[in-house]
């Protein structure tokens, strides 16, 4: 009788992998790899141009991802957006470092009012679609007040699906105080540059990725050191079985 079921159980695994080898089936596992893509997308608005961390939020965000990039190895490739109220590509997908340091040199404050980041992420994660077999790491910085287009239309919930379900691990940065002020206004207006985190949390604990808080510029050194290593982890795809 034990025979008998050892043949029927090897006969079921023998259909089952014929079936799964005929549909094309691939498996998508989280480790470490040489293979990846890496997008950047920094936040843009008025908020950024808060003083209190560095020279101003939006500087200390560039030099964050200047330092990961020049730490990066040779090879990848890399792409920089920038969002406020809607979302801009400054530099498409380049395996040349020096050509995206200087999209991210040229990128300034964007003149639309909002923060988008829900749309950040669905551009991003549609720019990773043009080279869709690599690992797709998706690094965003801004101070987390998102108060334009898809998070105030959509569900968070469903934007992150959509990075998600397309193997897209976010990684997080938070960048301010609770006390900055808006950067390019007079200090006797006192008017707050917005400070919230929640969201970021939530999109990097619901991606497979790292939440980071930038309190002070002394946080940098260890956030870049930190993404050195975060950058080579993420979804690789491979073909359960292939035929020749």
């Amino acid at each position: 009788i034990s025979a008998n079921v050892t043949h029927l159980v090897l006969r079921s695994l023998i259909i089952v992998a014929l079936v799964v080898a005929a549909s094309g089936a691939t498996l998508w596992v989280f480790s470490d790899s040489s293979d990846v893509n890496v997008i950047f997308a920094i936040d843009s608005s008025a908020s950024m141009t808060s003083a209190d961390i560095g020279a101003s939020r939006f500087d200390t965000a560039k030099s964050i991802v200047s330092g990961v990039v020049l730490n990066m190895p040779r090879g990848a490739d890399l792409a920089l957006i920038k969002f406020a109220g809607v979302t801009q590509i400054q530099q498409s997908f380049t395996d040349e470092p020096a050509e995206l340091l200087l999209a991210l040199e040229e990128m300034s404050i964007s003149r639309i009012g909002g923060t988008d980041l829900g749309g950040a992420i669905i551009t991003a994660t549609n720019l990773f679609e043009l080279k869709p077999d690599k690992g797709k790491v998706l690094i965003i910085i801004s101070d987390g007040l998102d108060n334009a287009g898809s998070f105030i239309s959509g569900s968070p919930i469903e934007t992150i699906n959509y990075a998600r379900e397309r193997q897209v691990v976010i990684h997080s940065i938070a960048i301010g105080t609770e006390g900055g002020l808006i950067g390019f206004l007079p200090e006797y207006y006192q008017i707050p540059a917005m400070f919230d985190d929640e969201l970021m949390v939530l999109i990097s604990e619901e991606t497979g990725g790292s939440y980071y808080r930038v309190e002070s510029v002394d946080d940098v050194s260890t956030i870049i050191r930190s993404l050195e290593f975060e950058t080579s982890r993420a979804y690789v795809n491979y073909n359960l079985f292939y035929w020749a």
